[in-house]
């Protein structure tokens, strides 16, 4: 199943966007751009679940 986070790289949508990745869901996590090319929260994610979403900014 495909899944859109919006608010992805905050505290609830980071947890949300890396237990859907776990579970084996298709995830797009939707972040707010910023010019330090950070993705918040999902920074902190383990690479395992980095490497298996989308970012969108």
């Amino acid at each position: 199943m495909k899944v859109l986070v919006t608010g992805a790289d905050g505290f609830i949508g980071s947890h949300l966007t890396e237990t859907l990745v776990q579970l084996g869901y298709d995830v797009k996590a939707f972040v707010l751009y910023n010019s330090f090319n950070s993705w918040g929260w999902l920074d902190k994610s383990p690479k395992h679940i980095q490497e298996n979403l989308e970012v969108i900014s």
